[in-house]
């Protein structure tokens, strides 16, 4: 309880300060909420995000051998947890509530159905990793701040992730035999063991590993485009779109991390400063408006909730 309270003091904190600066306008939410063009485009692009998200998650159900899920179920399961991720403390507790419907309805144990769902989420962590190292590179190359941190850190992640796949395909064979269950293990290690086979399954095949990745990256491209279209509402004559590609995905990156409330606050400020360093001056307006548009879709989840619900 005392996390949650911190992290909802920080993102008050952070708010306040950036309303004191003037750094954040409410008449600039007023504005695209009140733009039913751009509205109705950016909930569209919400969608195909839930599309695409839903698609990886079926492949991903589908290389652990779990084929009673239609794409339709999976498109339910992932704005179930889009609902509660939004409305409940927790950067992963809608994860918890997908693998709560995903074990009733794919007839599976809990254990399995959460790492399935965190898998979910950290191969889209991979797409939004992948993202930001193409955006460090046309950063380093094309503007006059200097990116060569997040050029290298990526650079050591994406290249210690390769190895361990290609060792992982390599000896995959050896990985299975140890991580199968033996009658002599105890609760703790018959956990882990199930836990490390889930793993393997989903990304020990390269070609669905490679085509989910690839679905990942899509989706924060699309991310991307409502932040250029919530920019381009308000300001006619916006900066260049390969920005955006270049500064949302570490934006989205540091929301993500368990630092505030739902990533509030401390993605204002990220965004705020990454654009500032290249005289944006509207980073903490425009994750505000993205903010809102965000809540209006997610809160469309509370009707397949109600649906996998009454199927239950």
């Amino acid at each position: 309880m005392l996390k949650y309270f911190i992290k909802f003091l920080i993102s008050a904190i952070l708010v306040t300060w950036l309303f004191q600066r003037g750094l954040i306008d409410i008449e600039y939410v007023k504005e695209i909420i009140s733009n039913t063009q751009i509205l109705g485009l950016c909930l569209l692009i919400f969608l195909f995000q839930a599309i695409l998200s839903s698609l990886r998650f079926l492949f991903i159900l589908k290389s652990s051998h779990i084929h009673s899920i239609s794409f339709f179920k999976a498109l339910c399961l992932n704005q179930v947890g889009l609902f509660f991720n939004t409305f409940l403390p927790g950067s992963v507790s809608g994860d918890f509530f997908k693998a709560y419907y995903l074990k009733d309805h794919a007839e599976t144990d809990y254990q399995k159905s959460i790492i399935l769902s965190l898998s979910d989420r950290i191969i889209g962590l991979a797409g939004l990793l992948l993202l930001i190292f193409l955006g460090s590179i046309y950063l380093n190359y094309n503007t006059t701040v200097n990116v060569e941190l997040i050029f290298y850190s990526m650079s050591a992640v994406i290249f210690f992730s390769i190895v361990g796949l290609l060792i992982l395909v390599k000896y995959k064979a050896f990985f299975r035999l140890h991580f199968k269950s033996k009658k002599s293990d105890s609760p703790l290690k018959t956990k882990i063991r199930l836990a490390l086979k889930t793993l393997l399954n989903v990304i020990a095949r390269p070609r669905i590993l490679l085509v989910n990745i690839s679905i990942s990256l899509f989706i924060q491209i699309a991310n991307v485009a409502i932040f250029y279209l919530l920019n381009k509402a308000i300001f006619p004559d916006s900066f260049n779109p390969l920005l955006l590609i270049s500064i949302v995905p570490i934006a989205s990156f540091v929301s993500g991390l368990p630092l505030s409330f739902s990533g509030i606050g401390v993605t204002h400020v990220a965004l705020q400063g990454l654009l500032s360093q290249y005289g944006v001056n509207d980073g903490a307006n425009m994750f505000n408006a993205y903010l809102i548009v965000m809540i209006i879709y997610n809160f469309f989840g509370i009707f397949p909730f109600i649906f996998l619900k009454k199927e239950k």
